[in-house]
């Protein structure tokens, strides 16, 4: 009689995440725990990684120095994948604190190991994860608070290529501030951006050169006069000089508080006044797709127009620049659980299916478990309002449908009547009908016997 050659045999799972074959620990609950290799459990906990935060099982501390201690391990053993991972991390997970956190934890093991500081993997693994233009001081800061304010060669090199490509009127207006530890001015004078023979980078010609002199000079010089070759802040300096009375004039001209680089968090302090209908409807025009997700229920409360509004849903509704973002589908369900009103959904419930050609296609049957138990009853950050079981129930129904076939099913136990339940994304109806735009639907009842399991739902590709 044939042991292995039947109907019912399957070839064995694969995957790029390594676990040993027998069990040498146990888990948190007293399970079997599996070890996995460095590299593995340094992808699943990057990824996962909301520097800072605690979670139900490890605090903050503990979580973040196991962080760091494995990003050290990989980076002595496997240089060349760590700096290639922690570049994905952020430019294609968009993890932005975890990325920076590891490569910092990089650089620093590969110097305790012996390595030179002209090392240009070192400087060149900082340089990847500096996207936006807080991020270098954010590095320094980091630094400076775990290793000393000693900055060695391969952090300020990666630091200042970073600057020559991020110094621009804009992203000096839109991220220095009195609030931070280490302001342009700073960054300028600890690295010299260009200033170093074989530099990765040069300053992009005389408008960065005038620039970086005038953040240095008016660190020191308070009344310094904006250099007439510096043309956003010659007119971001026009608005400030208006008298406050005149000010809400100037918001009959959107495209001057766009041409003096305002954002709407600048645009508050200089009107020194609440943010009106008036002054929404000024500066919408100029704010990212992130920034209007954010700020729906400040529309509503101000009561802007249903005109600006329908601009406002149309961006959101946008298929390019919802991807062009690269949003989370949990992002667009924060933000209708935020909105009090209703006008905004349909635009939010196009912006989650639009939002999945992020999310990779599967062919074949996929398996998709949601862990819906009392650990991740949590917020899914401190200043977040999602709970955990929030972002992950929407992200598996995002996942779920992008295959060709899954199933897609939460799981829970214990003092939460343990079930496995199977689950089905909904569509826009829900949405009109003023309930969650990517809601759970239950399509199986729940099962008071933690014993039983009922199978999952399968829907097939949308």
């Amino acid at each position: 009689m044939s042991k292995f050659n039947t109907r019912s045999a399957r070839p064995a799972a694969t995957s790029p995440v390594f676990s040993e074959t027998t069990p040498s620990g146990l888990t948190h609950e007293g399970a079997a725990g599996y070890a996995r290799d460095v590299q593995s459990e340094l992808f699943l906990l990057a990824v996962s990684n909301m520097v800072g935060e605690h979670t139900f099982y490890e605090n903050a501390d503990n979580r973040d120095t196991r962080y760091a201690e494995l990003v050290r391990e990989a980076a002595v053993n496997y240089p060349d994948w760590t700096a290639r991972f922690l570049r994905w991390l952020r430019h294609e997970a968009n993890m932005r604190t975890a990325s920076l956190v590891g490569a910092a934890e990089f650089v620093k093991a590969r110097l305790d190991h012996g390595e030179s500081c002209e090392s240009v993997t070192n400087r060149s693994v900082i340089f990847s994860v500096l996207r936006r233009a807080d991020e270098p001081g954010e590095m320094l800061a980091y630094w400076a608070e775990m290793y000393s304010r000693a900055f060695p060669m391969p952090v300020k090199r990666g630091v200042a290529d970073a600057i020559l490509r991020l110094g621009t009127e804009f992203n000096y207006v839109k991220w220095d501030s009195e609030g931070r530890g280490y302001r342009f001015a700073d960054l300028l004078n600890l690295t010299h951006p260009g200033d170093r023979k074989g530099s990765a980078q040069h300053i992009r010609g005389d408008l960065q050169h005038s620039l970086f002199d005038y953040i240095v000079k008016k660190r020191y010089q308070s009344g310094l006069p904006v250099p007439e070759t510096l043309p956003l802040l010659t007119r971001r300096q026009a608005l400030l000089d208006l008298p406050v009375d005149e000010r809400h004039t100037a918001l009959d001209d959107p495209s001057r508080l766009r041409a003096a680089g305002m954002t709407w968090e600048s645009l508050a302090g200089w009107l020194q006044g609440p943010m009106d209908a008036a002054a929404w409807e000024a500066i919408i025009p100029s704010m990212g797709l992130m920034a209007l997700v954010r700020n729906l229920r400040n529309f509503d409360n101000s009561g802007v127009s249903d005109d600006v509004a329908a601009q406002v849903a149309n961006r959101i509704a946008d298929p390019e620049q919802v991807t062009g973002a690269k949003l989370f589908p949990m992002q667009f369900l924060s933000a209708y659980r935020s909105a009090p009103s209703l006008r905004w959904a349909w635009a939010l419930e196009q912006a989650i299916t639009h939002s999945l050609a992020n999310v990779p296609r599967l062919e074949g049957n996929t398996l998709v478990l949601i862990d819906t138990s009392g650990s991740m009853a949590d917020r899914f950050s401190k200043d977040g309002s999602l709970a955990r079981w929030d972002a992950a129930a929407v992200f598996g129904l995002a996942l779920g449908s992008r295959c060709a076939n899954a199933d897609v099913v939460s799981f829970s136990g214990g003092s939460w009547s343990a079930h496995s339940q199977g689950l089905r994304p909904t569509r826009g109806r829900v949405a009109a009908e003023g309930r969650r735009p990517l809601g759970v639907r239950r399509v199986l009842p729940q099962r008071r016997n933690r014993h039983r399991r009922r199978s999952a739902h399968t829907f097939p590709r949308p």
